[in-house]
């Protein structure tokens, strides 16, 4: 089974982004038991591959500053980002 993260800016940022990829992927969300601050969720489908989704609210409360990577000079990734999005 596949695990992603979202990352977001709260948790209501996060489950529009698992609304989102749940939608685009085609498959159901089902809640799995976790910790209340990290919500966990499983995308099933028959015949395919299960994913578990974790999301991770709290803007800049992780070591990494993520929106820090997309900034990096234009030759990495071609372009800047105007806006920040509220959650990846």
């Amino acid at each position: 089974m596949q695990r992603w993260h979202i990352h977001g800016d709260n948790i209501i940022e996060c489950d529009r982004a698992l609304a989102l990829v749940a939608q685009a992927l085609r498959m159901d969300v089902e809640p799995t038991p976790s910790a209340p601050y990290a919500p966990s969720f499983v995308l099933r489908a028959s015949g395919r591959p299960d994913i578990e989704i974790v999301s991770l609210a709290g803007y800049g409360r992780w070591g990494d500053d993520i929106p820090a990577v997309f900034y990096r000079p234009r030759p990495l990734l071609g372009s800047e980002l105007k806006v920040r999005g509220k959650s990846l």
